[in-house]
């Protein structure tokens, strides 16, 4: 974008609108995982969305452990987006 309004667009601004487009992308991409995670379509991961993908209690257990941050026994959006933020 243009934002000094000169009618050209400089090596920052070209930098900054394509890091604003990844950074939606990715975010588009976080939101198409975290839906497909939330098999019940709940608002939430929770333990019985992980074993449905998993087939292990045990597994899907620890995996809520990693992201659950609340202590809520589930996953949120938000504990998510930190969850795949960090871990990239």
């Amino acid at each position: 974008a243009d934002v000094s309004g000169d009618q050209q667009i400089d090596y920052r601004e070209f930098i900054a609108a394509t890091m604003q487009r990844q950074l939606y992308l990715r975010e588009e991409n976080v939101r198409k995982v975290f839906e497909h995670l939330d098999v019940d379509d709940s608002g939430d991961i929770s333990v019985e969305n992980l074993v449905a993908l998993t087939g292990s209690k045990k597994k899907a257990e620890e995996l809520i452990g990693e992201g659950d941050l609340d202590h809520s026994k589930t996953i949120s959006y938000e504990e998510f987006k930190k969850l795949m933020h960090t871990a990239s």
